[in-house]
């Protein structure tokens, strides 16, 4: 083999479409198998990771690879994709962050930001700030939602309801209850 034909046979193997077969998350470097063309599997290769984006790619997910001087036993996965759960149909400009479950982060047209969860959203913080001229809470469908708060609520400004409000017990110090002064008959 000629040295051109070496060189040549080297940078035709410096990128490698891949399968990812097994992966191993738990150390401080995401690191899966690869099956490239039959018979060739990779095991141990290391997930580049864009710094604070994490994921962890199933078995059967897309995976590029670069190889340093096309030595397949030297090489990096650079991007990985998963066609059954790609997320589709973004518009122009949009982006997201979705899993295998179905749920989404995303970016949407027009400045808006839509979350859809398949399971539950846990928001875990010393204080949590909404500023928003209308809040709606809706259940799934649409259909009236309902707000379960456990601890205490403070309001400040008025607060309107259109149906029934059921207490324990009601302290009113500023005479409004039920329409009327409590001094009142």
């Amino acid at each position: 083999m000629s040295a051109i034909d070496r060189l040549h046979r080297r940078i035709r193997m410096a990128v490698g479409f891949m399968k990812i077969t097994a992966t191993d998350d738990t150390g401080p470097v995401h690191r899966a198998q690869v099956r490239g063309f039959p018979p060739e599997t990779i095991d141990n290769m290391p997930v580049a990771q864009i710094y604070g984006l994490a994921s962890h790619a199933m078995a059967g997910t897309d995976a590029v690879a670069i190889f340093a001087s096309g030595d397949r036993s030297n090489g990096v996965i650079i991007a990985t994709g998963n066609q059954k759960y790609r997320l589709r149909n973004l518009k122009p400009g949009e982006v997201a962050l979705y899993d295998n479950a179905g749920s989404v982060v995303q970016l949407a047209a027009g400045g808006n930001v839509a979350i859809t969860c398949t399971g539950t959203v846990t928001v875990t913080a010393d204080s949590v700030t909404v500023a928003a001229p209308t809040i709606f809470l809706r259940g799934k469908g649409g259909a009236a939602g309902n707000l379960a708060i456990i601890g205490n609520v403070g309001i400040s400004g008025d607060l309107t309801v259109s149906r029934t409000i059921t207490a324990d017990t009601v302290n009113a110090p500023h005479g409004q209850v039920g329409g009327g002064r409590e001094d009142e008959p």
